[in-house]
């Protein structure tokens, strides 16, 4: 019998659930710091968009190290690149 992931993983374009995945984990570690950012993220680069510019220079001074949080809470070297952009946060 087949597990549900694997059930998932051929069902799902490619792609959408290593993304579901990386945003949740990115969820979590946004969480435990406070932080608040939209996410995107597509071929390994995550893409984190603050809403003012003293957050976009908090997080982009972080972003090596948030990279390496996000990518402990995966347990593998997903996020390759993580980049932030100022003034566009919903």
């Amino acid at each position: 019998m087949r597990s549900l992931r694997e059930l998932l993983e051929r069902a799902a374009p490619p792609g959408v659930l290593e993304a579901a995945r990386v945003l949740q984990a990115w969820e979590k570690v946004a969480g435990e710091d406070g932080l608040r950012a939209d996410a995107e993220y597509r071929s390994g680069r995550l893409v984190l968009s603050a809403s003012t510019s003293a957050d976009a220079q908090e997080l982009a001074l972080r972003s090596e190290s948030l990279r390496r949080r996000v990518n402990q809470h995966l347990g593998a070297e997903v996020v390759r690149e993580l980049r932030v952009r100022s003034g566009t946060a919903r």
